[in-house]
Protein backbone atom coordinates (compact mmCIF):
# COMPACT_ATOMS: atom_id res chain seq x y z
CA UNK A 1 0.00 0.00 0.00
CA UNK A 2 3.21 1.89 1.00
CA UNK A 3 3.84 2.80 -2.95
CA UNK A 4 0.29 2.97 -4.22
CA UNK A 5 -0.59 5.10 -7.08
CA UNK A 6 -3.84 6.38 -5.92
CA UNK A 7 -2.15 7.74 -2.69
CA UNK A 8 0.86 9.65 -4.48
CA UNK A 9 -0.48 12.64 -3.91
CA UNK A 10 -1.44 12.01 0.01
CA UNK A 11 -1.93 15.50 1.56
CA UNK A 12 -1.01 14.32 5.48
CA UNK A 13 -2.77 16.53 7.99
CA UNK A 14 -1.89 14.44 11.19
CA UNK A 15 -1.66 11.31 12.57
CA UNK A 16 -4.08 8.91 13.08
CA UNK A 17 -4.79 8.25 16.81
CA UNK A 18 -3.00 4.80 18.13
CA UNK A 19 -6.49 3.98 19.87
CA UNK A 20 -8.62 4.73 17.21
CA UNK A 21 -6.19 2.33 15.13
CA UNK A 22 -6.06 -0.84 17.82
CA UNK A 23 -9.89 -0.50 18.13
CA UNK A 24 -10.54 -0.95 14.11
CA UNK A 25 -8.16 -3.78 14.09
CA UNK A 26 -9.75 -6.48 12.86
CA UNK A 27 -12.80 -4.90 11.70
CA UNK A 28 -11.71 -3.31 9.01
CA UNK A 29 -9.37 -3.96 5.97
CA UNK A 30 -6.05 -4.43 6.94
CA UNK A 31 -5.11 -1.64 4.74
CA UNK A 32 -6.99 0.42 5.75
CA UNK A 33 -5.08 0.01 9.20
CA UNK A 34 -1.98 0.35 7.26
CA UNK A 35 -2.75 3.94 5.63
CA UNK A 36 -3.56 4.59 8.68
CA UNK A 37 -0.20 3.35 9.61
CA UNK A 38 1.51 5.10 6.73
CA UNK A 39 -0.27 7.69 6.01
CA UNK A 40 -2.39 9.31 8.80
CA UNK A 41 -5.12 12.00 8.35
CA UNK A 42 -5.87 13.54 4.95
CA UNK A 43 -6.87 13.64 1.56
CA UNK A 44 -5.66 12.47 -1.96
CA UNK A 45 -7.07 12.25 -5.26
CA UNK A 46 -6.58 16.04 -5.46
CA UNK A 47 -8.31 16.41 -2.13
CA UNK A 48 -11.44 14.08 -3.55
CA UNK A 49 -11.18 11.74 -0.69
CA UNK A 50 -9.92 12.32 2.55
CA UNK A 51 -9.20 9.84 5.27
CA UNK A 52 -10.85 10.51 8.62
CA UNK A 53 -11.21 9.45 12.19
CA UNK A 54 -14.23 6.77 12.40
CA UNK A 55 -14.98 8.31 15.29
CA UNK A 56 -15.45 11.99 14.50
CA UNK A 57 -18.26 10.88 11.98
CA UNK A 58 -19.81 7.30 13.68
CA UNK A 59 -22.75 9.74 15.74
CA UNK A 60 -23.56 11.37 12.16
CA UNK A 61 -23.61 8.08 10.46
CA UNK A 62 -25.65 6.76 13.31
CA UNK A 63 -28.16 8.84 13.11
CA UNK A 64 -28.27 9.49 9.39
CA UNK A 65 -27.73 6.21 7.60
CA UNK A 66 -30.44 3.30 7.70
CA UNK A 67 -27.08 1.04 8.41
CA UNK A 68 -25.00 3.37 10.87
CA UNK A 69 -25.21 1.25 13.19
CA UNK A 70 -23.20 -1.29 11.82
CA UNK A 71 -20.92 0.50 9.50
CA UNK A 72 -17.72 2.21 10.28
CA UNK A 73 -16.65 5.79 8.77
CA UNK A 74 -13.68 5.73 6.39
CA UNK A 75 -13.19 8.22 3.99
CA UNK A 76 -15.36 11.65 2.49
CA UNK A 77 -15.67 13.26 -0.60
CA UNK A 78 -15.57 16.64 -2.01
CA UNK A 79 -18.86 16.31 -2.29
CA UNK A 80 -19.66 15.70 1.80
CA UNK A 81 -20.50 11.55 0.94
CA UNK A 82 -19.27 9.19 3.92
CA UNK A 83 -17.88 6.21 2.61
CA UNK A 84 -18.65 3.46 4.97
CA UNK A 85 -16.58 0.25 5.57
CA UNK A 86 -20.12 -2.44 6.38
CA UNK A 87 -20.62 -6.25 5.93
CA UNK A 88 -17.46 -6.37 4.98
CA UNK A 89 -17.90 -4.25 1.89
CA UNK A 90 -16.62 -0.07 1.23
Amino acid sequence: MRGSKMLRDFKKEKEMPKEIIEKYKGQVLNEIIEIWKNYGLGNFLNGYLRVINPDDYKELVEETYFSGKESIPLFTTAFADVITWENNNI
